[in-house]
């Protein structure tokens, strides 16, 4: 991986092209118009009304590249610089194993008995350094150990795939497919019911407005009965796009898992981390307190990746020996 430097000038145009869709293909009109057709002030529309059409033109960047960085922009990840110059690696991306609070990082300086200086970098559990030990544990880890071992967790799985790609796609897939088919169908069998009622409802409030017309029914129990049906409608709709939404997005496991896979593939021979990598491959890092076992200090590590989850759940280190055999 190639890596590069930004100036503030240059930051700022890569941050213009990124966010104009023109830059992949695509082109989108409709972003201002006037406020009616006898108010001829501009606004800016909702970007649900834009008009969008995908694939007019040869794009100038590739969508992985958009992708990522709409990913990082929506994470809203904001590195702070210490005194140094320097930024917190991990910051944003740790999580308290025990309480669920992100983790604070601290800087250690002094000077040893050579008169060299040292630095240390660690994070601890947010929750414990706000209130305590009432609230939480230390959870503290050290940066550089941390770092080497997400450096070689991403390499050790990188070189999974490569050696064995498909199987571990299937893998993965598979794990996804066991957690959601329970859920799937019982997303699925709710949003049928909903849309069954949603189809009685519209033939009650059709009847009610006819006996209405005839005189069958009184104005303040149509309106009362009206109400409430229409209520009862509007929630089930919002329901029905939720699960929706749900049931697409256990479609999407497939491509989720040729990505996650596409882009592990890159890091087969990764010695050091920035942020970029981190945000590009990593949701979150969850850390447990530590622990001592046989006179050592062990401290279990959960490394949650975009786009598939905690990889480690599947035992993937089968695959990869059998693909070195």
């Amino acid at each position: 991986m190639v890596g590069f430097s930004l100036d503030k000038s240059s930051e700022s145009t890569v941050k213009v092209i990124v966010k104009n869709e023109a830059y992949i293909g695509n082109l989108v009109q409709g972003k201002v118009g006037t406020i009616s057709y006898k108010d001829h002030r501009m606004i800016s529309k909702p970007e649900d009304e834009w008009i969008r059409a995908e694939e007019t033109h040869e794009p100038l960047i590739e969508r992985e590249l958009w992708d990522r960085v709409q990913n990082i922009s929506q994470k809203n990840y904001k590195p702070r610089r210490r005194n140094d110059g320097e930024t917190n690696l991990f910051v944003g991306l740790l999580h308290c194993a025990d309480c669920g609070f992100k983790m604070r990082a601290n800087t250690a300086r002094g000077t040893r008995k050579d008169g060299s200086e040292y630095k240390y970098v660690s994070y601890m559990c947010g929750n414990y350094a706000r209130s305590g030990k009432v609230a939480c544990t230390g959870h503290i880890i050290y940066e550089n150990a941390l770092s080497d071992l997400v450096v070689e967790h991403i390499k050790d799985h990188a070189l999974m795939v490569e050696c064995n790609e498909e199987r571990i796609i299937d893998s993965l897939l598979s794990a996804q497919n066991n957690e959601t088919m329970s859920y799937r169908a019982a997303y699925q069998g709710e949003l049928e019911a909903h849309k069954k009622q949603i189809a009685k409802l519209d033939l009650l409030i059709e009847n009610l407005y006819d006996d209405r017309v005839t005189g069958v029914v009184p104005e303040s129990l149509f309106k009362r009965q009206v109400r409430k049906y229409e209520q009862d409608r509007v929630d089930r709709l919002q329901s029905v796009e939720t699960l929706e939404q749900r049931i697409k997005g256990m479609k999407q496991n497939t491509d989720n898992a040729s990505t996650w896979a596409t882009l592990m593939k890159r890091y087969t021979e990764l010695e050091t981390l920035d942020s970029e990598i981190l945000l590009l491959l990593i949701e979150k890092i969850v850390v447990s307190e530590t622990q001592v076992v046989g006179g050592k200090r062990v401290c279990d590590i959960q490394i949650i990746y975009n786009y598939v989850g905690d990889v480690d759940r599947l035992g993937l280190d089968v695959l990869r020996d059998k693909a070195v055999a």
